[in-house]
């Protein structure tokens, strides 16, 4: 439990290290990051999951192609 508790640190720290660069981006989308978060964790699928319900969430929040989001009121 601990190694995977260390695993996962060094994860959230190679994706806020800026020298780390092409690695990184894709360590900033929450499915990518969840499946990696599983793997360590012993459960990928798990992580799959999780990773997947966050990035809908994600995906609704950040604009894209430069549009604006929707209004959730």
């Amino acid at each position: 439990m601990v190694i995977s508790a260390i695993l996962v640190a060094l994860l959230a720290t190679m994706g806020q290290w800026w020298f780390f660069g092409p690695i990184t981006k894709c360590l900033v989308y929450p499915l990518t990051t969840g499946v990696l978060v599983g793997l360590f964790m012993g459960d990928p699928m798990t992580g799959m999951l999780a990773g997947a319900n966050i990035q809908l969430i994600y995906l609704g929040y950040i604009s894209a192609g430069g549009t604006m989001p929707s209004n959730t009121i």
